[in-house]
């Protein structure tokens, strides 16, 4: 359904990059939903966020096919790691 706004995407004149981020440890995210944030008045769950992570690896997963769009999967249990992939990747310095 959204092969029409991928087409476009790829039919751009730009390097195209979708940073998929993900958790390879995903009980992680109950660490991380049990710190104090802006979103309290949301309802969180370890569940839930696993079923996001998927819906946004199957994006990425469509996206790869397209030659002019650049999928990085990024691991992000290890912040200082996965800043520096998106360094190198975008040749940051």
């Amino acid at each position: 359904q959204f092969n029409i706004y991928f087409n476009i995407l790829n039919n751009l004149k730009y390097n195209i990059y979708y940073f998929n981020l993900y958790l390879k440890d995903t009980d992680l995210f109950i660490k991380r939903l049990a710190r104090p944030s802006h979103h309290n008045y949301q309802d969180f769950s370890k569940d839930s966020s696993v079923r996001q992570q998927e819906m946004y690896s199957n994006v990425a997963n469509e996206l790869s096919k397209y030659n002019n769009i650049n999928v990085v999967n990024l691991a992000m249990d290890d912040f200082e790691k996965s800043y520096d992939v998106v360094r190198k990747t975008l040749k940051m310095k």
